[in-house]
């Protein structure tokens, strides 16, 4: 039995190798994975491959995903402003102008620039 708990918990009883937090490390550009690899032993280019292999691996299942998510989000935001566009009009903009109807236009306009923006970006 091992004399760290919180080492003991991490690894639990059924631990049967590196976990993968062993293998990430943070850089400006996001995580990476390690150059050392206990799988790949000593040799460079299996560490290279394994890295690579790696890293596209994670870039599929968390990159993309995510991006797919952003779009769908913004899709909705943005239909969901076109199916109440005809309310603003004739709520808002039917009757007399005011701060009220001023600090409206700003900050539907803005939130909507900023959607359409990062849709097109994606």
């Amino acid at each position: 039995m091992s004399q760290d708990p919180i080492h003991e918990y991490k690894r639990g009883p059924l631990y049967s190798g590196p976990l993968l937090s062993d293998f990430l490390v943070k850089t400006k550009d996001g995580l990476q994975f390690n150059d050392f690899s206990p799988h790949y032993g000593s040799r460079p280019d299996r560490v290279i491959q394994g890295k690579s292999l790696m890293n596209t691996f994670m870039k599929s299942i968390l990159i993309v995903p995510s991006q797919y998510t952003l779009l769908g989000s913004y899709t909705v935001v943005l239909y969901d402003y076109f199916l109440t566009l005809n309310d603003e009009i004739n709520l808002m903009w039917r009757k007399r102008f005011s701060l009220i109807n001023l600090l409206f236009f700003v900050y539907i306009r803005t939130d909507i620039t900023h959607y359409a923006s990062s849709l097109l970006r994606l």
